[in-house]
This record gives structure tokens, sequence and C-alpha cells, in this order.
């Protein structure tokens, strides 16, 4: 089937929507902006590389314990994009990355 070069734009116009679309919904769910989540991400990685990683999420919950962070949400978030412990968290969840 051929497809002329106005539909092929449409169709990358209407991909390149849903994706936008996807990230937004991301960084919603999320409930950080990106300042906060760089912050987890430096915070965690200092953490991560002279404790490792115990395959839970409690640094991260430390770090939203001390930033005042609602920690319930924020874990289904971060559980919702992959970040089921902490080294998960730090490869899986940035919105910018992910979506």
């Amino acid at each position: 089937m051929f497809v002329n070069s106005g539909e092929k734009a449409r169709r990358k116009a209407l991909r390149n929507a849903y994706k936008e679309q996807q990230r937004v919904t991301a960084w919603n769910a999320l409930g950080l902006d990106r300042a906060e989540l760089d912050a987890l991400y430096d915070w965690l990685d200092e953490r991560l590389g002279a404790e490792g990683c115990d395959h839970s999420v409690r640094l991260t919950e430390m770090w939203a314990s001390e930033q005042g962070i609602d920690w319930p949400m924020l874990r289904e978030a971060l559980g919702d994009a992959g970040g089921y412990c902490d080294c998960e968290v730090l490869a899986n969840t940035d919105p910018d990355q992910t979506a």
C-alpha cells in the first residue's frame, strides 16, 4: 500500500502528540517536578554507591520523608513507572526517558 508524504506527516504528528501526552501523564502521576526528581536521583546515586541496593525502596522512602513528600502516592507512581526498588527508581522512572 502506497502512503503519500502528507499521510506520513499526519501519522508522525499523531504519534508525536501521543508520546507527548504519555510523557505529560507520567509527570503528573509522579507528582515531582524535574528539580525534585533530579535531587532524588542524585541522592539515590550517592547512597546506592555507598550502600548498594537491598531490593527495597527504603532509600527512596527516606528521601521522600526528608523532603516532606507524600510517600504512599510517590511509591505508587514510582511502582507504576517500574521503580520497585531503589536501583529501579534510578534506572526506570524518568518520564522524559521512559514515555
